[in-house]
């Protein structure tokens, strides 16, 4: 629960200051281009992203 406060608080001030950007964190993926599909893979960051999604929602 603590950093799910701690990046509704960054996403306030980010609101706040007017600021363009902000860096919530790095995201690892892996890109498979094989099969009839392209496919990319999350294979850090799962956590961070569905917070984010929640909020935007």
């Amino acid at each position: 629960m603590k950093n799910c406060k701690q990046l509704f608080d960054d996403l306030i001030k980010i609101i706040r200051n007017g600021r363009k950007s902000h860096f919530f964190g790095s995201i690892v993926f892996t890109y498979n281009p094989d099969g009839d599909y392209e496919e990319h893979q999350i294979i850090d960051s799962q956590q961070r992203l569905t917070e984010l999604v929640i909020y935007f929602r």
